[in-house]
């Protein structure tokens, strides 16, 4: 409704002042709610922060993404110092590296007969990606040719005397003359005799070579035996029918390791890219084959080591891509073959794992300077190290959260308005909210229960482990101040890890085979499973963002949400921070109504004023 606010005309009120001063009241009563909803919007910003700490803290201790850290897994505790030794003295012949499932840590390598290789194949060179031309008839040749001749980036005219040219090894050298002159000295041989004899063919390993033809001198390019644009790379569009002389029979006689060319659903268009796709792809083959270009050969290496992994190949694909079993062209696949503790070991690979302890061939040794004494202990300062770290981080976090619940709120500092914030200075409203903050999660039940929890669970025993944390030295600090935080007895974890290592390990990494989240099995979960664990399952149930069976999330996401999580906007808090915007919306309208009809009494009296202003206006001159 528009209204029409007539302002002390008449009356000579100050109107606006005197509704300004009667809404007062009203104001108060938004600038309430107001309080309210922000208060509440920080006590879920104070959440979030607690969320996110405690989140980093399980990231960084038991999540099996960070394995140096994660206290869930035994392999962050396997930890070791690794000697390899002869006569005292540090050698490489072998690298070692031990494991939790180690039956000893002491053994001795008399020899290194043998390291175990893959199986090997090489071609002499293909020509396949050599520039090859037609052959030439020398019975119509020219006395001078011209041709435009790149290589790489590189592109020359070359003039080449061909008067005594009169055969294919006088041409090759007038080409190569032209090419030298060109082109430079390195550039010598990179023509030669095609294999057919009757041609020229161009190569330079690693480089493509393209030829054109001049201006004017079509036909000297014709009679050289090639078409303007031929490269030393056109061979990569050709199919393998063309390139190989390959027919469409062939390809199922043509097979590695019982596999058929055709299996592999090569055709004789297939390219040569695809045909080395097909071929290293396949898992019963498993080998990789290539051509190369710089070397003009092809090669095909069995992708496992031993002799157990040699490649078979039929006669017909042999024959086709030019392999040849001899050994200049062929190497075996070997074994590795050591004397390790009086035994003779045979392993088709040079990395192995033998009771516990993975070995690593790096070269042969033949026992003459003596043995190689292998020795592989805990790494008890790295382990150490990790726990104290877990301790300190704890205790960190535990502080935090202390502080959070224990500080108490200073009522003399209230949210401001956007009012009151006008009148203030950023660094002004900054320290006033900084003391306003103060106390917001004061003695909260949430953070309260979690602590509780899990300084109870670091203490309750572990079923089937003989060690407690305080039995490894690590325990509850006597200062009641403290809050909790645990102190450790160094020279205690240190005997403990000495003396009792796997039970350390258990102690922390036991896991139970009950479901999180099984209900009916909860207890006997939290019983069998490690401190590790345990400590886990009590941030999940804080943190998580699964539903358990009644449906609901982590506490702390259901009561305040989580960025990039349906509960960043369905949470209590949110729910809440929308009821105050809601009743604020609501206040907002009740007061402009209340505005409204003040204004419209004010206009009404100043209508009256006037017209008795009129009338005794009248009456005065009717009287004279």
């Amino acid at each position: 409704m528009s209204i029409t606010r007539i302002t002390g005309i008449t009356s000579g009120l100050d109107t606006d002042t005197m509704i300004e001063d009667l809404m007062e009241i009203e104001k108060l009563k938004i600038d309430k709610v107001e309080r309210e909803k922000t208060y509440a919007e920080w006590e879920q910003e104070a959440y979030r922060e607690v969320i996110d700490s405690l989140k980093a803290f399980q990231s960084e201790y038991f999540d099996y993404l960070n394995p140096d850290t994660n206290l869930r897994s035994a392999g962050t505790f396997a930890e070791f110092n690794e000697i390899a030794q002869v006569a005292g003295e540090d050698v490489n012949y072998v690298t070692v590296t031990g494991s939790l499932s180690m039956q000893n840590n002491s053994h001795t390598i008399e020899s290194i007969t043998q390291l175990a290789t893959r199986d090997e194949w090489v071609t002499d060179a293909t020509g396949i990606g050599n520039l090859n031309g037609n052959t030439i008839d020398f019975g119509s040749l020219p006395s001078e040719i011209e041709i435009s001749l790149t290589i790489d980036d590189n592109t020359k005219v070359l003039t080449v005397d061909t008067s005594a040219a009169n055969n294919l090894n006088k041409l090759v050298t007038a080409l190569d003359d032209a090419i030298t002159d060109a082109f430079g000295s390195d550039y010598a041989g990179v023509v030669q005799e095609s294999s057919s004899g009757d041609a020229v063919s161009f190569r330079l390993d690693g480089s493509e070579i393209t030829i054109l033809e001049t201006t004017g001198n079509e036909d000297d390019l014709t009679w050289l035996g090639f078409e303007s644009g031929d490269s030393s790379d056109d061979y990569k569009n050709e199919g393998i029918g063309t390139l190989l002389d390959i027919s469409v029979a062939d390809l199922s006689d043509m097979t590695i390791n019982g596999v058929s060319l055709n299996d592999l659903g090569l055709t004789v268009d297939s390219t040569m890219s695809e045909l080395e796709e097909a071929i290293s792809s396949n898992s019963t083959i498993n080998a990789d084959f290539y051509y190369s270009e710089m070397s003009d050969t092809f090669e095909m290496v069995s992708k496992d080591y031993g002799s157990a992994n040699d490649l078979v190949m039929s006669t017909e694909f042999m024959d086709k891509f030019g392999f040849v079993d001899d050994a200049a062209h062929h190497d075996e696949g070997k074994n590795a073959i050591l004397e390790l503790d009086g035994t003779t070991v045979v392993k088709s690979s040079n990395t192995f794992t033998l009771e516990g302890v993975k070995y690593e061939l790096n070269s042969t040794y033949d026992g003459s300077d003596g043995d190689i004494e292998v020795h592989v202990e805990n790494d008890i300062d790295t382990v150490k190290e990790k726990i104290e770290s877990f301790v300190t981080t704890y205790n960190g976090l535990i502080e935090s959260l202390n502080s959070k619940i224990e500080e108490t709120r200073d009522y003399d500092y209230e949210p401001l308005t956007d009012d009151e914030k006008e009148a203030l200075s950023d660094d002004e409203i900054e320290k006033w909210e900084k003391y306003a903050k103060l106390g917001i999660l004061h003695s909260d039940s949430t953070i309260s229960t979690l602590l509780t929890s899990m300084r109870t669970a670091l203490y309750e025993s572990v079923e089937g482990v003989d060690l407690s944390l305080s039995d490894i030295g690590i325990q509850t600090s006597s200062n009641y101040q403290d809050g909790g935080k645990l102190v450790i007895d160094d020279d205690k974890l240190t005997d403990a890890l000495e003396n009792n290592f796997e039970d350390v390990v258990d102690l922390f990494t036991s896991s139970s085979d009950k479901e999180y989240l099984d209900t009916d099995n909860a207890s006997e979960r939290y019983s069998e499973n490690g401190l590790a664990n345990r400590i886990n399952d009590i941030l999940q149930n804080s943190l998580r963002t699964t539903r358990d069976s009644s449906g609901l999330k982590g506490t702390l996401l259901e009561k305040a949400g989580i960025s990039g999580d349906v509960t960043e906007f369905d949470n209590s808090l949110s729910e809440k921070i929308s009821d105050y915007e809601d009743r604020i919306e609501s206040l907002w309208d009740l007061y402009y109504d209340k505005e409204d009809a003040l204004y419209l009494k004010f206009a009404n009296m100043e209508a009256a004023l006037s017209e008795l202003q009129s009338q005794s206006s009248s009456l005065a001159s009717a009287l004279g």
